[in-house]
């Protein structure tokens, strides 16, 4: 079995240009339409083609009320996965687009560590965060940062070890866009 579905995205200058014209247009016609119309054979005609004409509308105005403008949000998770070696280098991930203001999604699936500390960073490999924040293993939290707000467009993550051991790793998932309302890991 085959699914068809398709989005559509108005803008709401465009959807208001549209409705003020349809809105004129039937104007015009049913004025038009009522000065030719004298005898009683020609305003059933008249009622049926304003009948029509409202069901066209009706069912023109609930389907542009149904669409839901289609939302950029990058909230695809991206897994990743990392051991502490000896220099304890932070765990960088590779860029992403972050599309919104929201904070970025961090799961910390499993590991040997109590927590991940994260800071994200933009394309110029600066700190966008104002403090850093540690994800405890087996939770989701955001994180707050400023990419989208100062202007940058993508963004990474930096993950280290919330406590100075060698060998330690863990493993979760991350994305530069959050849909849901998590709580913040360093506010």
């Amino acid at each position: 079995m085959m699914k068809f579905t398709f989005n559509i995205d108005i803008s709401w200058e465009i959807w208001y240009i549209f409705h003020r014209w349809f809105i004129g247009f039937v104007k015009g016609l049913l004025h038009s339409t009522s000065k030719i119309c004298k005898k009683r054979k020609e305003t059933q005609v008249m009622r049926k083609l304003k009948r029509m004409l409202a069901l066209g509308a009706a069912a023109l105005m609930s389907v542009s009320a149904l669409t839901v403008p289609a939302s950029a949000s990058n909230y695809k998770d991206t897994y990743w996965s990392f051991s502490v070696d000896a220099n304890m280098r932070p765990y960088v991930t590779k860029l992403r687009e972050k599309t919104d203001a929201t904070g970025v999604y961090v799961y910390y699936k499993a590991g040997t560590m109590d927590g991940v500390s994260c800071d994200v960073l933009n394309s110029e490999n600066d700190s966008m965060c104002e403090r850093y924040g540690t994800v405890p293993r087996g939770k989701e939290r955001r994180v707050a940062q400023y990419v989208y707000e100062r202007g940058f467009r993508w963004c990474k993550l930096e993950l280290t070890s919330d406590k100075s051991y060698s060998g330690a790793g863990g493993s979760g998932v991350w994305s530069p866009d959050c849909v849901g309302s998590y709580p913040y890991c360093n506010l």
